[in-house]
């Protein structure tokens, strides 16, 4: 397993080391006192309402499973003085044993969840229904009873359980599922809550504006009053708020509403208020977690799903985004093998006269001028008969590159068929052409192609005509003077209308 100091990204200048310490401890400590003063056994370190096991859960996901130290000082600190009901130096010693006891407990319990965490859900956090699940299972459920059992034995063992806490007959096996319960609830409660905004926001939620804002916290504040002093039954309307809350706010609200209503429900409770009080605290306080956890584990795996359905979209939009650009890539491959010479890699025939029409309509509107320039090997057949075709072939792609590398980037030239080319050059005057046709004589004349029956020497014959309004009719005189410079010799250019 390679090794892991913090799920949190960097930003910016870190939070030092000593003040997360401090920051974590302060909180555990705080948190722990809270729970014992208000729902604590009699005389015990024990309470009802265990926040504190959330937070060393939470702090060794974030910062790393360095911060353990701070979790032990955090629980030392917390329970050694409910350890004290005698006074004298034995019952010092004895308290800061079994202090030290239950905070090496509560250490382990943060610990093996944070391992579990690691393990089976890992830095993605609640985003699938399978890792809610995992969470209730591994996170929350399994150390949560792990410390729980092993806690009630050391109290048992040291004597700190009283007979009737609270007025109420307990046993161990109640002791045991009441604070297995409270580690539970703290840690389901916190860690989602931690996790949600201690790192980057996740495009959960669709956006909330002040009105919703405002709207949702008077329905809340509403039902809770109901709940707890006029119509208990009011409580279950808590359920489609919670889905609203789900809906719009993802998991930042939504451990942010679970936090409130388990505070909230949980004092009521232990004050006598509420749908889910009743004679003696154990079964309030039950009841209350059953409830709290009932609508969490639902709003959990609602934002799972939200967040699943989210990414499947994405997931979507992306193939769809990419079968597109390959489509496109496609396409536009298709038309350019449609409208190019596949041994030259020029202009088709079909393709030049395309475009020639368009530069044709160009000048029309504008007064421009173009001059057509229409190019033969000469003995080209002699070349095909004697060295073969592959020979050919190679003289052919030597004229098209050599042709190419003359032209400015806006002249068109084309494989017409067989030997024959043909050069559209816009803005171009007879004049123009015929420097333009003496260089390509020029050039190819001394080329040299090499092939397998021997190095070959071409030359080309070359006729000019100009555009005057009829892109057929100059065709038909430019391939007019290509013939009459093969007439006169080859190796040569002819301007239409020379005699």
């Amino acid at each position: 397993m390679e090794p892991h100091t913090s799920l949190l990204p960097p930003r910016g200048r870190a939070m030092p080391q000593p003040l997360i310490f401090a920051c974590v401890l302060c909180l555990y400590v705080g948190l722990a006192w809270f729970g014992i003063a208000l729902a604590g056994f009699q005389g015990t370190p024990l309470a009802l309402l265990w926040l504190p096991a959330g937070v060393a859960v939470a702090a060794l996901i974030l910062f790393g499973e360095r911060l353990w130290p701070a979790v032990l000082l955090g629980s030392l600190i917390a329970n050694t003085p409910f350890l004290l009901p005698e006074h004298g130096h034995l019952a010092w010693l004895k308290a800061l044993f079994f202090g030290l006891g239950a905070a090496t407990i509560d250490t382990m319990e943060a610990l093996i969840a944070y391992r579990l965490h690691r393990h089976f859900i890992g830095s993605r956090g609640l985003a699938s229904v399978e890792s809610v699940v995992r969470f209730m299972l591994f996170v929350v459920t399994l150390p949560g009873m792990v410390g729980a059992f092993a806690l009630v034995t050391l109290y048992a063992i040291g004597g700190f359980l009283p007979a009737s806490p609270a007025g109420e007959s307990h046993g161990f096996l109640v002791d045991w599922a009441s604070i297995s319960l409270a580690d539970m609830h703290g840690i389901f409660i916190v860690v989602p809550l931690a996790l949600a905004w201690a790192v980057p926001r996740h495009p959960d939620a669709t956006g909330v504006a002040r009105s919703e804002i405002l709207g949702i916290s008077i329905a809340i504040v509403v039902i809770f009053v109901l709940a707890l002093f006029q119509a208990k039954e009011s409580v279950f309307l808590l359920v489609p708020l919670a889905v609203w809350i789900t809906l719009r706010t993802g998991l930042r609200g939504t451990s942010l509403f679970m936090l409130v209503m388990s505070l909230v429900l949980s004092i009521a409770a232990l004050r006598g208020l509420g749908p889910f009080a009743i004679e003696g605290e154990w079964g309030s306080m039950t009841q209350t977690m059953l409830f709290i956890f009932s609508i969490g584990f639902a709003a959990l795996v609602l934002v799972a799903q939200q967040r699943e359905l989210r990414e499947i979209n994405h997931s979507l939009e992306d193939l769809i985004q990419e079968r597109t650009q390959a489509l496109h890539d496609l396409n536009e491959k298709l038309q350019e093998q449609a409208n190019t010479d596949e041994l030259t890699g020029l202009l088709n025939r079909r393709a030049f006269i395309a475009q020639a029409e368009k530069e044709a309509s160009r000048a029309q509107r504008s007064g421009a001028r173009f001059a057509l320039l229409m190019l033969d090997i000469d003995d080209f057949k002699v070349i095909n008969d004697t060295h073969g075709h592959a020979a050919g072939d190679a003289a052919l792609r030597a004229v098209s590159e050599c042709c190419r590398d003359r032209l400015r980037k806006y002249d068109l030239i084309a494989r017409l068929g067989g030997e024959e080319f043909c050069i559209l050059a816009p803005d171009t005057d007879m004049q123009g052409a015929r420097c333009l046709a003496e260089d390509l004589l020029r050039h190819v004349t001394a080329l040299r192609v090499r092939t397998p029956s021997g190095v070959l020497s071409l030359t080309l014959s070359i006729g000019l005509a100009p555009f005057e309004g009829d892109l057929d009719l100059a065709l038909k005189h430019a391939d007019e003077a290509l013939y009459e410079a093969k007439d006169q010799g080859k190796n040569r250019l002819h301007m239409a209308g020379d005699t």
